[in-house]
């Protein structure tokens, strides 16, 4: 009987080494069934859609993307057609692609500062209508002055790139040298040039009076003798007397906003009120809004 037991037991063990372990053959049946899937979808064409893209399609790509606006997707797929063994014709146009979109980004990335030549010129033009050639004085000539050559160092070298906007660049320097030697701008201010100075900026929406007080002062400090002198210390006081009636005004104005929900409207008029702020308390009532905004929010 034992003899029989360890006989079974040997032909068992025997059967389980010439099977192997269930795991093995678990791999194996996988590993085949792949083998047979990779050579039926390739029997068949279904593997193109893994195969690289050639030039033609992938430049395709790139023309779509610039349709939709998408100018650097554009560009990656340019250069990406690029690597894709072109004949002569489709390198032709990768090359003439590749410039156009470059031209495109340089423009894109000079926008704001186009935008800005663009207002910048329509307050110039607005400028001179407002005072004419004939009859402006020499502090109108010598504010339009130096509103040409902030435009030229802020725009000329950005509006010289582009045929469109070069012309802008032509008609400012232009300008600037016709009434450049009447302006004297190499000449210390007036009395009447301040003067001048700051009634225009105060014509602006958000006039920044601290800083107008200050140009009066920055006057009174190097002509502390000047015939004007009390006249100019009479519109700096006046300045700061306007600056906290504004600063109320609009304070009001924009609790009202915040009580109504309008966070938005609020907002826009938190910087004319930044603009006003002349003296410390201003500052407080200031930074008390901006948290009754934030709350909101």
């Amino acid at each position: 009987m034992t003899s029989t037991r360890r006989s079974g037991a040997r032909g068992k063990k025997a059967e389980e080494v010439e099977k192997g372990p269930a795991w093995i053959k678990w791999v194996l049946g996988c590993v085949g069934a792949f083998a047979v899937l990779l050579l039926i979808i390739n029997f068949t064409g279904g593997g193109s859609a893994y195969q690289e893209e050639d030039a033609p399609h992938v430049l395709m790509r790139a023309r779509e993307a610039l349709q939709k606006g998408d100018l650097q997707g554009a560009l990656h797929n340019v250069e990406l057609a690029g690597t894709r063994k072109p004949d002569e014709a489709t390198k032709s146009e990768i090359d003439a692609m590749r410039k156009e979109l470059k031209e495109k980004i340089a423009r894109d990335n000079d926008k704001p500062t186009l935008q800005l030549a663009e207002r910048t010129l329509t307050s110039i033009r607005d400028f001179q209508r407002l005072y004419p050639d004939a009859s402006r004085t020499r502090p109108q000539t010598r504010e339009l002055a130096r509103m040409c050559q902030a435009w030229l160092d802020r725009c000329r070298d950005t509006a010289k790139k582009y045929p469109d906007t070069a012309v802008l660049a032509l008609e400012v320097q232009t300008l600037a040298d016709r009434i450049g030697p009447g302006a004297g701008l190499s000449l210390p201010d007036d009395w009447d040039d301040v003067l001048f100075a700051i009634e225009r900026k105060l014509q602006g929406t958000a006039p920044e009076y601290k800083v107008l007080m200050k140009q009066i002062e920055d006057f009174l400090g190097a002509h502390p003798g000047h015939a004007h002198a009390e006249d100019l210390k009479t519109r700096r006081n006046k300045l700061e007397s306007e600056a906290m009636a504004a600063f109320d005004r609009d304070e009001t104005a924009t609790r009202r906003l915040i009580g109504e929900g309008k966070i938005d409207e609020a907002n826009k008029l938190m910087e004319a009120l930044r603009n006003a702020i002349v003296i410390d308390s201003m500052a407080v009532r200031w930074q008390n809004l901006d948290r009754d905004i934030r709350a909101k929010k």
